[in-house]
């Protein structure tokens, strides 16, 4: 229906991943800097977020801090060099899941282990919240990034894609 209205075929699926958080965790590492995990996003880890790579917008941090249960998680090496987002919900069966975002390596650090160091710090938060799985999205075209969830434990659970009429 969309190709008949002319609406521009999609550039890419987004996958949604899902995994244990036990899994996770069990990538723990300890020969890396520590991650620092707080209920508010500081000036170190604001100063390192990008909101789909650009600049984010002024209502940001409102919307960041909007659940009742997250964890802002960043590495400082002289400046912060890798954070995460992490916030717990219940599902309606019961369960309770971590969702993952804002996940985020300084170029020049990047292929050192920090992305997977802070998951797994903030999988490890979820964990003593309750949490037993846990669920990201990624684009399908970040092939570095689903290798490395992969090595966590994550698997794709569904992709979806958006459309938008230029």
């Amino acid at each position: 229906a969309l190709d008949r209205r002319r609406w521009p075929p999609p550039h890419e699926d987004v996958l949604v991943l899902t995994a244990e958080l036990a899994d996770v965790t069990a990538h723990t590492r300890d020969d890396l800097p520590p991650v620092e995990l707080a209920a508010e996003p500081d000036h170190r880890w604001l100063a390192a977020y990008h909101y789909r790579g650009t600049t984010p917008p002024p209502n940001a941090r409102s919307v960041l801090v909007n659940a009742d249960v997250r964890t802002f998680a960043v590495v400082v090496d002289d400046r912060p060099v890798a954070i995460a987002r992490g916030a717990v919900s219940d599902a309606p069966a019961g369960r309770r899941w971590l969702g993952i975002t804002a996940v985020e390596v300084d170029p020049a650090m990047r292929r050192r282990g920090l992305a997977s160091h802070v998951i797994t710090a903030v999988a490890g938060w979820a964990r003593r919240r309750g949490a037993t799985d846990g669920y990201l999205q990624v684009s399908d075209s970040n092939a570095g990034a689903i290798a490395m969830y992969r090595r966590l434990g994550f698997t794709e659970h569904h992709r979806y894609r958006y459309r938008r009429l230029h």
